[in-house]
């Protein structure tokens, strides 16, 4: 019984979320108002990143474009999402121009494609001016992928003052540690640039062990449930003993054969009587749900996942309200990963449990309201063939929520210039437990107080 418990507590808590969720035609706030929106997306449907298992017999050859690459499936998935766009901000933003609209990528193919894809669909050149061939509507737009040759978002990698004080400091005192920061961060900070819209490639082994520690009760009670289940997959996959709870939610890349209509073994479908009567398919999706949910569920690993993000995109929605220039004059665009919408979500602790769906998308709009006040609405949408998007209600802010209230929310959890790099590298690399209550203490203090000081001079 004890195993059911774990395992209602569990989905009880990932759920919380799910009841902030309404149709966005209960919001009234009209479009008139609207002087700023911040989008991200996840990519579209993709081929698996290899063989889901040794015994899989659908190789690479039913993937044209080959393993990891956005698929036509895919394509068209971000083609409407940018449709859904146009008709939404057609009047609010016009036809392209750089200076009104930036997009932002993270490194992989498939996040690549998939803005040009969506892009294709929310800037079609109908204007003969525009059009660069006769007849032509698609135009090349520019997008941007994260690079530390312009200001990184957030400041990370540019305020130097704070960084070299910090390697100072530790060199003097603390030579070890000093040396694990060289291995930690050099090897894992500056080779992948900390991508930003690629939170999974953040690696370290603080927060591996923090996943692994608070999950270990529910993967415990999960391997106990479905121990029959994990013992059948062990032998008709081919992957034996070697199968654990990551294998499993791994072989989640059968569903996107199955969407591809690719031929299954009769196990794939094979029903579960003990067990609800659940297919083998929807077990493994269950494993894949609660692996990805448990990366990003509490503030402490939510902040490590998504508070640059936030605090980019907070940052942002301040200089607007202030009149201070940003990137681009009405939107900012970020096309990227499941993960990055799912460290997002619980960062503003909207998480609803679920698995982010390909092309989902989660949008926020920044309004004048009266008394000059400015407001943020947060729109979800995630179904691709529902036209339609869900507004979220952030715990704790009014309806509807000003900019202001949102910023004190999030402080907790935000990273920003002044603590980006001296506090995440020193709480999840290299610190010693009996010291992470104390400098978490310490920097969400400073975030309360001053969430946004010493920006002047940089861009997020």
């Amino acid at each position: 019984m004890l195993t059911s418990l774990h395992l209602f507590v569990y989905f009880s808590l990932f759920n919380y979320g799910f009841s902030n969720a309404i149709s966005l035609r209960t919001a009234d706030l009209r479009l008139e108002d609207l002087i700023y929106v911040q989008a991200i997306w996840r990519h579209g449907d993709r081929a698996p990143h290899q063989l889901p298992y040794p015994t899989d017999l659908n190789d690479q050859s039913f993937w044209p474009r080959g393993w990891s690459q956005l698929t036509n499936i895919g394509m068209k998935q971000l083609y409407d999402l940018g449709f859904f766009f146009r008709k939404r901000y057609n009047a609010y933003v016009g036809e392209f121009t750089p200076a009104n609209v930036r997009i932002v990528t993270s490194r992989s193919d498939r996040a690549i494609v998939s803005a040009q894809a969506m892009l294709r669909g929310l800037f079609p050149a109908e204007n003969p001016l525009t059009q660069w061939l006769k007849g032509e509507q698609w135009q090349p737009i520019p997008f941007h992928t994260e690079s530390i040759e312009r200001n990184a978002p957030v400041g990370i990698l540019t305020d130097y003052s704070v960084y070299l004080l910090f390697l100072y400091q530790y060199f003097k005192y603390h030579t070890l540690l000093f040396i694990s920061f060289l291995i930690c961060k050099l090897q894992k900070l500056l080779t992948s640039i900390f991508q930003l819209l690629h939170p999974t490639l953040h690696r370290c082994s603080h927060y591996d062990k923090l996943v692994k520690n608070e999950t270990a009760v529910i993967v415990d009670a999960m391997m106990s449930k479905y121990a029959e289940v994990a013992q059948f997959l062990a032998n008709v996959t081919g992957i034996g003993e070697g199968l654990n709870f990551g294998r499993i939610a791994a072989l989640f890349d059968i569903q996107r054969e199955i969407e591809h209509q690719l031929p299954q073994p009769a196990w794939v479908y094979q029903k579960w009587p003990q067990l609800k009567n659940m297919s083998t398919i929807d077990i493994i999706t269950e494993f894949k749900r609660v692996s990805q949910i448990s990366k990003y569920d509490t503030l402490e690993k939510a902040r490590f996942k998504g508070g640059l993000l936030l605090g980019d995109m907070l940052h942002r929605f301040q200089n607007v309200s202030d009149g201070i220039g940003v990137e681009a004059r009405k939107m900012f665009l970020y096309s990227a990963h499941d993960a990055t919408i799912l460290s997002l979500q619980h960062a503003l602790n909207v998480g609803n449990g679920l698995l982010v769906p390909y092309s989902a998308c989660l949008i926020m709009e920044l309004y004048r309201a009266e008394g000059n006040k400015t407001v943020v609405k947060i729109l979800y949408k995630n179904e691709t063939e529902n036209a339609d998007a869900y507004e979220l209600f952030v715990p704790g802010c009014s309806v509807p929520c000003t900019l202001d209230q949102l910023i004190r929310l999030s402080a907790p959890v935000i990273l920003n210039k002044l603590d980006d790099l001296n506090e995440v590298i020193r709480l999840f690399c290299f610190t010693r437990p009996s010291d992470i209550n104390a400098l978490r203490h310490q920097s969400l203090l400073s975030n309360s107080l001053h969430p946004y000081t010493n920006r002047s001079g940089n861009h997020s």
